[in-house]
């Protein structure tokens, strides 16, 4: 049976680009920057910034203490005070096209807005039937094959199929790289695996701008030696700190047994096992064809002791109705979809949540959605409201 080889693209410092578009003249891979978002997380890290030891659990103060000529970008906001992130949606759909245009008919999953999965089995099948070999010497130059010192002189002989899948995947990393480079001018790394765990472990080892395969010939144990843990995909929780106090790899946890794991902390025989699992590279998960989220929604979180007059909550749903258009939108024209109805959740300080449903919104003019939201709100004869939240929801659409 032939192997399956899946292919994960992980766009560069994502926000980091994105500013770069919007402003040119600030722009370069080699200068010393973060992008903060309004409440001071940072969201993307230079990787000149990262010699410096910054990374996103950093907060602008301790990022800042670090290195003090750090520049610090955010996004241009929109009229509720929140980041206008218009700029991120349309460099993932131009990414979604150029990807699906390249590699058709391949099972393509969005994982998030700069991370993306391609089952390229078929094609690798194809060509393997065909008798071809990769072209090692036209491999994107930053290619690493876990396990071998020089890509080029390792592989005069291919016998092994699942390195040769691999392989014939690096040529088709090569070849989208190039195409995403041309065409919109992102810089991207790509990861190669027999299965969506492996390739995500991959993406990781080599960047920016590289393209690493881990084989289960001898590459996956090499490289889980230098994978800390909490970089194991949902290693990153409570469970992933507890074992990372005995445990300091990828590698050194799958030696040990689920006995061992499960007296660690309060983790079940089931969690423990599927713990092992991955850290020995075993994953069944399959890939889901999807080009874009299932639903929309947009949101505004207050601080603590928010207090709005009935003119001021008016505004921000406004706002919010402003945004959500503009998404419903974009949805139209790039995914040929049309909302159908919406759900607005409100949450007060005093946990008093109530949620709207407005069913059928296709024709309805933003000012009549609001008019069916305070005629429904059961705090609308209220004069002050201390906020928590408020968020709008797509769920249903149908298409164009």
């Amino acid at each position: 049976m032939l192997p399956e080889c899946i292919l994960i693209v992980d766009v560069d410092t994502f926000d980091l680009q994105i500013l770069d578009f919007q402003n040119p003249d600030e722009s370069g891979f080699d200068k010393v920057r973060i992008v903060a978002d309004n409440w001071g997380a940072i969201t993307s890290v230079s990787y000149s910034a990262r010699t410096f030891g910054i990374s996103r659990k950093d907060t602008i103060e301790s990022a800042i203490s670090k290195c003090p000529e750090l520049k610090i970008l955010k996004f241009p906001l929109l009229s509720t005070g929140k980041p206008n992130y218009t700029g991120r949606r349309d460099l993932t759909y131009k990414l979604i096209q150029c990807i699906t245009t390249e590699l058709p008919e391949m099972i393509f999953e969005m994982s998030s807005s700069d991370e993306f999965y391609i089952d390229i089995t078929p094609e690798v099948h194809r060509r393997i039937k065909n008798r071809s070999q990769p072209n090692l010497q036209g491999l994107w130059s930053k290619t690493i094959f876990e396990g071998t010192t020089t890509i080029r002189s390792g592989f005069e002989t291919i016998s092994n199929l699942e390195d040769l899948a691999l392989l014939h995947g690096a040529e088709i990393g090569t070849t989208l790289m190039v195409k995403i480079l041309d065409k919109i001018k992102v810089q991207t790394s790509m990861g190669i695996g027999h299965n969506k765990l492996v390739a995500k472990l991959a993406v990781g080892i080599n960047k920016p701008a590289g393209i690493t395969i881990i084989s289960r010939n001898g590459g996956l144990i090499t490289a889980s030696k230098k994978i800390p843990l909490t970089s194991v995909p949902h290693l990153g929780g409570i469970n992933g700190e507890l074992l990372s106090s005995h445990y300091s790899t990828m590698y050194d946890l799958s030696l040990a047994t689920v006995e061992e794991i499960m007296a660690i902390g309060n983790i079940t025989n089931g969690v423990a096992t599927k713990i092992l699992d991955k850290c020995r590279g075993i994953g069944s998960e399959p890939l889901v064809n999807k080009t874009y989220a299932k639903i929309l929604s947009v949101a505004q979180t207050f601080p603590e002791k928010t207090v709005m007059t009935r003119l001021e909550l008016r505004k921000q749903l406004e706002g919010l109705m402003e945004e959500l258009s503009t998404r419903i939108y974009e949805e139209a024209i790039w995914h040929r979809r049309k909302a159908k109805d919406l759900s607005v959740s409100v949450k007060l300080a005093d946990a008093s949540n109530q949620g709207i449903f407005i069913k059928d919104i296709r024709t309805m003019l933003q000012t009549e959605i609001l008019s069916r939201f305070w005629n429904e709100f059961q705090h609308a004869s209220s004069e002050s409201f201390n906020m928590k939240r408020i968020e709008l929801t797509v769920k249903s659409f149908e298409k164009i």
